[in-house]
């Protein structure tokens, strides 16, 4: 938001394109209002997922991945901001536990690790 706030202030935000990272309700407004082009939403919650199930296999079985381990973020525009704020509004908890273990790699298991 600073730097949006900054180019604002300078008089230069309707001359550029700005794409940020993250999505937070500050962030919504200014995608909403064409501010901001774009957002890079990393899925933090599985990224962490991820890390957490790598460092365990290796720290209990000693194993780590024969893949390159890599989570592929979305990218919400004006475009399909309201689709992706009703996809998470929807989302129970358990909801939200099986969408993130979707995106993980589906033979994610002991046999990966040779």
């Amino acid at each position: 938001m600073p730097v949006v706030e900054a180019a604002r202030d300078a008089q230069v935000l309707d001359r550029l394109t700005i794409i940020t990272t993250d999505l937070f309700p500050a962030l919504i407004s200014q995608i909403r209002a064409g501010k901001v082009a774009a957002t890079i939403y990393q899925r933090p919650h599985t990224q962490g997922k991820l890390a957490f199930r790598v460092l365990q296999e290796f720290l209990v079985y000693g194993r780590y991945p024969g893949f390159r381990v890599t989570l592929a973020p979305h990218l919400i525009m004006l475009g399909n901001l309201d689709f992706f704020l009703e996809k998470q509004a929807s989302a129970g908890a358990s909801a939200r536990a099986a969408v993130a273990a979707d995106d993980m790699p589906s033979n994610f298991n002991h046999n990966n690790y040779d």
